[in-house]
Formats: C-alpha cells, structure tokens, sequence
C-alpha cells in the first residue's frame, strides 16, 4: 500500500485479513479513517474527535478486500486507518496505517517536532534509486 496520495486522484487500499500463522481468513471489518491534528497548546499530537470515512468490508476467502475511494478523501492532511476486526473468540484485533494526502499546493500539515519532520513513502529502501519524502517544518 502507498504511504502518500494526490487528493484528485483515485485511492487503492488492498485490506488483508490473516490468522495468527498467517493464513488467508474471511473476516467482517471496520475501516476508520481519522485525519491527525496537532495541538499545540496540549503538544499533542491526534485523531480529530470522528472519522472523516467510515466503512465496514468483508474480506474474501483469500483474505482480500479492495477499497477505492476518490472524493471520500479530498482533504490534505495526514490520516489514521484503523481496522478493526474479532476473531473466533470473539478478541478485538486492531491495525492501523498512516498515509499522507497532498494537494500540490501549499498544504498546511502541522508538525509534531518543533523543526523538520521527514516520512519515507517506503519502510525499507532495497536498493539505490529514487524515492518519495514528504517534508513538514514549522518555518
């Protein structure tokens, strides 16, 4: 899954749902997408009070659910997908995932570090070549 998205353009998100050996499982889920915001007067960091998108997907029996969004999220800013989920037991299972939306403009991002913040669009870099940095400052 990409880290960072254009708001104009169509979002992909590939949902997986495994077992504790990592095996494909059908699975109801809930997606929450919450926008973060800094509070500077708290110097906290945090989801706004309500999602901006809620939806609940079941995943197939290869464990799979594809979700495209395009004007659900048109805002820049940085968001929290919180998955949620049971298991057989009935055991609350909650994963989440941060992705970044960018305008081209502009966009104002409050950082949570007082001078420079950067993210990678990867988790790990393999081998040399280019790739994508989102740079937040409070300059």
């Amino acid at each position: 899954m990409n880290s960072f998205y254009y708001t104009k353009d169509k979002k992909e998100f590939e949902i997986k749902t495994l077992d504790y050996e990592g095996k494909p499982v059908t699975a109801n889920v809930t997606l929450q997408f919450y926008r973060y915001i800094w509070k500077p007067w708290q110097r906290v960091y945090m989801h706004e009070e309500k999602p901006v998108f809620i939806q609940k997907i079941s995943t197939d029996e290869k464990g799979i659910y594809k979700l495209e969004l395009n004007s659900e999220l048109a805002q820049a800013g940085e968001f929290d997908i919180v998955a949620t989920s049971s298991d057989a037991l009935q055991n609350q299972i909650i994963a989440s995932r941060v992705i970044w939306l960018y305008s081209g403009t502009n966009d104002r991002m409050e950082s949570k570090f007082k001078n420079l913040e950067l993210t990678l669009d990867k988790s790990a870099i393999d081998k040399p070549g280019e790739i994508t940095v989102l740079l937040k400052s409070n300059l």
